[in-house]
């Protein structure tokens, strides 16, 4: 019966532990209003999450292929240990790359917080890319009465 307590609270401990970190990640790329500040972001949260060796995120945007690497001096020439596709309505937009630290074991690719992260990056980069250059209405300033007239 111990066993079966114990197994359900480490169960619940994680899930709240996911939780906790798919907010994290979610409010962090709210903020984002480019796609490098979306693989900025990405590659952060995932590096500081597992204490990732490296974490690449590689992106299209616009007619070009993007890489962005945290820590952005390390360098692998070894396979990623975890490979995440990033997927949005217009199709592949890019990966994730990550390659396992020393002290956090990485999850399964399948896992649900990862597929978690790769759902949230797809969304992200949609959203900056609808945006596109020039539409960013809510970060001007309202025009002053005197303005408008």
């Amino acid at each position: 019966v111990a066993v079966i307590v114990v197994g359900q609270i480490q169960s619940a401990v994680y899930q709240a532990r996911e939780m906790t970190f798919s907010y994290e990640m979610c409010s962090s790329l709210a903020e984002a209003r480019t796609p490098e500040a979306v693989a900025h972001t990405l590659a952060r949260q995932i590096q500081q999450l597992f204490q990732a060796s490296l974490v690449r995120v590689h992106y299209r945007d616009s007619d070009s292929s993007k890489t962005v690497s945290k820590p952005t001096e390390a360098s692998r020439k070894d396979q990623p240990d975890r490979v995440l596709a990033i997927v949005n309505a217009r199709g592949l937009v890019g990966e994730i790359q990550v390659w396992c630290g020393n002290y956090v074991e990485l999850p399964a690719e399948d896992s649900r917080l990862l597929q978690n992260f790769s759902s949230m990056a797809g969304r992200a980069f949609e959203r900056v890319q609808a945006m596109g250059p020039g539409n960013h209405h809510y970060d001007a300033k309202p025009a002053r009465r005197s303005e408008e007239r």
